[in-house]
């Protein structure tokens, strides 16, 4: 063995022996050996042990499909009640939420100026009423003046004829039948005067009345009250709005859907609708109309509802909603929509199969209700799970 000169120190140094590699499949088993555990435990508790996941039943039985939409409760027939002539309010019988007849009075205008114009209208119809009679008896008076008159002009003829008596007495005669005519004429312009000033004087009386009756406000038709806008007391002028009322038996709820369910919907369908005020109560309703006008911004269109009851305590523009019956079918197996799964690019749930999670993708139909109709891939009484990270063949506790 060779001695080795270390230059810096100028001693010998022993030639060492070269050092033995470390061998690196040591580090390499562990690394194995640590995966495969991993694996090893990974697998047991995805395969091995039971995850717990809540589990529902494929139901077979009725089915319906409805469509839902927000909407608000308004009347087909209401008027807002005012008067075409000015004057103090004198009384308002009624209050919101009282019921009122159809020709009820309302409201009612001080008249007292309105009556003494009628009873003045009334007076001068009933003198014209009064010259009309003097001028017809005047007018008989004449004309039997004249029919004598006639007679006489007739036997003044005869007697001039004969040589009797002189043409001057005959021409006296004739000159008074002429005077006569002239009378009878007068007098029957007088009539026809007097007959149009009548007809004047009525159409007087006829505004006199119709003033004094448009200080009565009557209700058109049998209905409700629902706003009072005017108090005893108050001047209103043509045209201020004193009460609105609505006829109940004509109130609906005007429901807002998407312009795409517009097809599926048909007058006559059967619908419930709930209100804010009460949402635990149903009402039946039907499509009584489907509009015709889409809204330019939310693309939605309205469906009148009538209405088989109303809430205890209703008002104009009361909300609620409206669900649709636009498909029912006798016999249809569902399944919870919250078990709807998608997996590889296809829709479908995990079926509960000996203990363990399979996967089975179905063919879905309608959606109501948070249920889906299932067309085919599951039958009635299998059992789908609901959980959010189930894999295939994974061992399953399900929980009701």
């Amino acid at each position: 063995m060779r001695d080795l000169i270390d230059d810096a120190e100028g001693t010998l140094v022993g030639q060492r022996p070269p050092a033995r590699r470390r061998s690196r499949r040591a580090p390499v088993l562990w690394v194995l050996l640590a995966t495969v555990a991993a694996v090893a435990v990974l697998g047991g508790a995805r395969y091995a042990v039971p995850v717990e996941t809540r589990a529902h039943q494929a139901t077979a039985g009725p089915f319906h499909v409805a469509l839902k939409g927000p909407g608000t409760l308004e009347a087909r027939r209401h008027t807002v009640l005012s008067t075409t002539v000015q004057g103090r309010l004198e009384a308002l019988p009624f209050d919101v939420g009282d019921h009122v007849e159809a020709g009820t009075p309302v409201a009612r205008l001080e008249d007292n100026e309105a009556r003494i114009d009628l009873g003045q209208a009334t007076e001068e119809a009933r003198a014209t009423v009064h010259q009309i009679a003097e001028a017809e008896a005047q007018l008989r008076r004449e004309e039997a003046t004249l029919m004598r008159y006639e007679r006489d002009l007739a036997r003044q003829a005869e007697l001039r004829a004969r040589g009797v008596i002189a043409d001057g007495a005959h021409d006296i005669a004739r000159a008074e039948r002429d005077a006569a005519v002239a009378r009878v004429a007068e007098a029957r312009a007088r009539i026809e005067r007097l007959r149009a000033e009548l007809a004047v004087a009525t159409h007087q009386v006829e505004r006199r009345e119709e003033a004094v009756t448009q200080t009565l406000v009557t209700a058109p038709f049998d209905a409700v009250v629902v706003a009072k806008a005017r108090e005893i007391g108050d001047v209103v002028t043509p045209g201020t709005a004193i009460l609105e009322i609505v006829d109940p038996a004509t109130l609906i709820l005007s429901a807002r859907l998407d312009e795409s369910e517009m097809a599926r919907v048909e007058q006559g369908q059967a619908a419930l609708v709930r209100f804010e005020s009460e949402p635990a109560r149903a009402h039946r309703a039907t499509v009584h109309r489907i509009g015709r006008e889409v809204d330019r911004e939310t693309r939605e269109f309205s469906v009148e509802l009538t209405l088989a009851s109303l809430p205890k305590n209703w008002a104009l523009g009361q909300r609620g909603s409206a669900e649709i019956r636009v498909a029912s079918r006798s016999e249809a197996v569902t399944v919870p929509a919250a078990a709807v799964r998608r997996r590889n690019g296809a829709f479908g749930v995990w079926a509960l199969q000996e203990g363990r999670a399979r996967w089975r993708p179905l063919e879905f139909g309608a959606t109501a209700d948070g249920t889906v109709e299932v067309l085919a891939g599951i039958e009635r009484g299998d059992t789908v799970l609901d959980g959010k990270t189930l894999y295939e063949g994974m061992r399953v506790q399900a929980l009701p």
